[in-house]
């Protein structure tokens, strides 16, 4: 089985993102750098003087943002990144102009904007010298939630070059070489094409309906398709232990709403819930009996079917067993939902989510 060399686990923000400027301050070659969130405030400002500082010592230092994501950070970033001489992309920018140019097929034109626009960039990784690699759920920014990230090395780091620069020249999904950035036995798990997508949410079913001991979720976002939701219904009736871990609260808020409606089909089916109650939990891991992941995928609509996600998975026993420490730590840190805690709903409330229901695709 393959193995990166080496596999550093991180639950702080402040570690974190000490290494990451440390190892871009350390560039000799290279930094790409994609994120869904970058925020110009003191976090954003130290990780844009480390790229600025490797880009005056000559490193190939490149930067892609989203355009939903990172809105109103967009001009500055712009500004900023043009003046240290670091090549800057924005991932789908949101061009409204483009609504109003009259074009005989406008109506054609407006849905495939709309449809582009829905796709959206929610990876976070950091390629540096093509060997370090740092990714999770850490976007670039003070806002301090429990996160998940980790920094790895090994030739698997590769399939994330080819991942970037298929972005980078904005390749469509019919054009790009799939077989650089896929293999089934991957470590790195990326989704950007409907193949891809297909075969990794299969992958995924098939491991839990394999899970001998259990299935372990911590997510900021519980809301998935039918088709996963039956596969750990199903491991439950194996007695498997299936534990799902979410945050209390939610943001955006409503999305909590949403994973409030599958309590009680989960609970009558034995799998534990625990709602962490110390902060937002924005990390997102997974624990199939001995099977590790990490990585920047929700466990909704958006990840499964639109935005570009990426996931590690880990092979260490020391990082199996840090997963499985630290989700034990959180669950100390939650509350056991059982079937009195369920809400009752007011008939505002449950309007509300019988709209959100109809949208739950696009969430």
């Amino acid at each position: 089985m393959e193995s990166w060399r080496t596999e550093v686990i991180y639950y702080s923000s402040k570690k974190y993102f000490e290494d990451l400027i440390s190892s871009i301050l350390k560039a000799q070659n290279s930094v790409i750098l994609e994120t869904y969130i970058f925020d110009c405030d003191e976090i954003g400002m130290a990780v844009l003087e480390a790229l600025r500082s490797a880009a005056q010592r000559g490193v190939k230092v490149r930067v892609v943002t989203d355009g939903v994501g990172s809105f109103f950070q967009l001009p500055k970033l712009k500004s900023l990144l043009h003046s240290y001489n670091v090549d800057y992309q924005v991932f789908h920018p949101l061009f409204l102009s483009s609504f109003f140019r009259w074009n005989v097929l406008w109506l054609r034109k407006i849905f495939q904007l709309s449809a582009k626009w829905n796709k959206r960039l929610h990876r976070k990784i950091c390629l540096i010298d093509n060997n370090w690699l740092f990714l999770g759920s850490f976007n670039i920014t003070n806002v301090a939630y429990r996160e998940t990230g980790v920094q790895v090395t090994g030739h698997e780091t590769e399939r994330v070059l080819a991942a970037f620069e298929s972005n980078w020249a904005g390749d469509e999904p019919y054009t790009i070489n799939i077989q650089k950035i896929y293999n089934p036995n991957s470590l790195i798990r990326l989704n950007q094409t409907r193949r891809l997508r297909k075969s990794y949410n299969r992958d995924l079913r098939n491991r839990i309906a394999r899970a001998k001991k259990r299935v372990w979720i911590t997510n900021a976002y519980f809301i998935p398709p039918p088709s996963i939701l039956r596969a750990l219904i199903m491991e439950r009736e194996k007695n498997v232990d299936i534990r799902i871990l979410v945050p209390s609260r939610s943001v955006p808020w409503f999305m909590k709403l949403l994973t409030e409606t599958y309590y009680r089909t989960l609970l009558h089916s034995g799998i534990r819930i625990f709602e962490y109650q110390c902060d937002f939990l924005h990390a997102k891991t997974l624990l199939i009996d001995d099977w590790a992941l990490i990585g920047s995928s929700n466990w909704n609509h958006r990840s499964f079917l639109h935005d570009q996600e990426i996931d590690a998975v880990l092979t260490h026993k020391n990082s199996i067993e840090s997963l499985e420490s630290q989700f034990l730590i959180d669950c100390r840190s939650s509350l056991e939902i059982n079937e009195n805690l369920l809400p009752r709903r007011r008939w505002l409330d449950k309007l509300l989510i019988k709209f959100l229901q109809l949208i739950r695709y696009w969430l």
